[in-house]
């Protein structure tokens, strides 16, 4: 699946990526780095909205978490965040990328496992919101179940 296959995916079947104009840049078992502009997502004050902010860290988690799933051949589409919290540093004031990231190889190895024992499987996934020069401006954690 490439980025722009699952940002179509996407905006077929969650339409509000279309109208937050958010996009994948970039998808890797790793990681997946995405976009958010401000012109659709501004607020009273000129900034982006925290509301947007936590459905594109949602959205980017969705992806890595999707991605990951699709590589190990399972189609399924029941996958649900299950809990999640965005913490907000500062005001994002232009576009700004999001980044979502898998914990790493010890946590995909219990997933699989988890996966193919049980048919079912979880996983927290952090996405950071970057504006200019890198700043962290949120931080989200979710965490992502899948059934098959």
């Amino acid at each position: 699946m490439t980025p722009q296959e699952l940002e179509e995916k996407l905006k077929t079947e969650i339409p509000l990526t279309r109208a937050l104009g958010f996009s994948v840049q970039d998808l890797s078992l790793e990681r997946a780095l995405c976009t958010l502009p401000l012109a659709p997502n501004i607020n009273h004050k000129q900034t982006l909205f925290g509301g947007s902010q936590y459905a594109g860290c949602a959205l980017a988690c969705y992806s890595l978490f999707l991605f990951n799933v699709r590589s190990l051949k399972e189609v399924t589409n029941n996958i649900v965040v299950s809990k999640a919290e965005i913490s907000y540093h500062k005001p994002a004031v232009g576009d700004v990328t999001i980044e979502a990231l898998w914990p790493g190889e010890e946590e995909r190895s219990r997933f699989l496992k988890s996966l193919e024992k049980k048919g079912k499987a979880r996983v927290g996934l952090l996405a950071r919101v970057k504006g200019d020069n890198d700043l962290l401006l949120s931080e989200f954690l979710g965490d992502f179940v899948v059934f098959t």
